[in-house]
């Protein structure tokens, strides 16, 4: 049963009820979540949010990291919406793609995202929300489809999406250039700034959401707008709601 002070019984990331093992507090009050995933994304939102109203005015850099954190995340939730109205047969098809198919290319990008998630929590021992990113078995292959099934893929990505917004809202402006060092299945030794290795993540994801994007809309699929000024626009207009 769910205790009684909670204020709300659906979640309000997806309109499931509220489960007791995902409550957490948020200005004094007990909100619920219908999995741990969401509740996660939501107090990693909300210590964007609040860690950032009121401040003096930061570093454009950490700005630009953060709001690219807020869609990559923003962007990734329409996506998958999109994704899951397709057909079985026309999500696992090799559809001429880099790595084939939608299923393919959106395992790709969380194979690269959680490698380089990886990296960054060897080398910056002060990113404490991503000490669990280093439980998880490193992928191994480009190719390699860690979640054959769509919803828990989906579980997966909201989770890796929680995580970055949280390291890059933590970030200090001194940290941008802490070496991220790695070495390849070939041996090969490499490093390189954080900035730079975020830089890469956010693009290297909109390269392949690029590509799925096509797929589904060759296969009649309208992911809908996906520019960051809508995002930006829902912002202003949540804001102004909540002002």
């Amino acid at each position: 049963m769910i205790e009684r002070e909670v204020i709300n019984t659906l979640c309000p990331w997806s309109g499931d009820p509220v489960s007791p093992d995902s409550l957490t507090h948020y200005r004094g009050r007990k909100v619920g979540f219908c999995n741990p995933g969401c509740r996660d994304k939501f107090e990693a939102a909300t210590a964007l949010f609040d860690g950032t109203i009121g401040t003096a005015q930061r570093d454009p850099a950490l700005v630009i990291l953060e709001r690219a954190a807020r869609y990559n995340c923003w962007f990734n939730d329409r996506l998958f919406e999109a994704i899951a109205r397709l057909d079985l047969s026309d999500y696992s098809r090799n559809a001429g793609a880099f790595f084939g198919s939608v299923e393919a290319s959106v395992n790709h990008i969380l194979v690269w995202d959680i490698v380089w998630l990886q990296r960054i929590a060897r080398s910056l021992s002060s990113a404490s929300s991503l000490a669990w990113i280093l439980t998880l078995e490193t992928p191994t292959a480009n190719d390699q489809v860690l979640h054959k099934d769509l919803a828990q893929l989906s579980k997966a990505r909201r989770r890796i999406d929680a995580t970055i917004i949280a390291l890059t809202s933590n970030l200090k402006t001194k940290l941008l250039e802490q070496r991220v060092s790695y070495q390849r299945q070939s041996g090969a030794a490499f490093e390189h700034a954080l900035d730079e290795v975020l830089q890469h993540m956010f693009n290297h994801q909109t390269h392949h959401r690029g590509q799925v994007t096509t797929l589904l809309s060759q296969a009649s699929i309208d992911p809908g707008v996906t520019d960051m000024i809508a995002m930006v626009i829902d912002e202003d207009a949540a804001e102004k709601i909540y002002d």
